[in-house]
């Protein structure tokens, strides 16, 4: 029979860190535009900002719910 084994405290952290990350990298990217002014930085800060769509953090947000939906698919009880 097949085993899942998923460590809870490894996922939540696994999970904040990558919160953490984006967020870090968000204010990054927001400080050196805002700072140099160049705004050539705007096409790839668009890959980390948190107020758009269609970047990173939104495909974090995705994954996540699905990764909990597929928890609740997998262990039903």
């Amino acid at each position: 029979m097949f085993q899942l084994k998923i460590h809870p405290r490894e996922t939540a952290l696994f999970f904040l860190a990558f919160v953490i990350l984006l967020a870090v990298l968000h204010s990054i990217a927001q400080a050196v535009l805002f700072y140099t002014g160049n705004q050539d930085l705007t096409y790839i800060t668009g890959y980390v900002d948190l107020d758009i769509e269609k970047n990173i953090p939104s495909f974090y947000s995705g994954f996540a719910l699905f990764f909990s939906s597929l928890l609740f698919f997998v262990f039903p009880h």
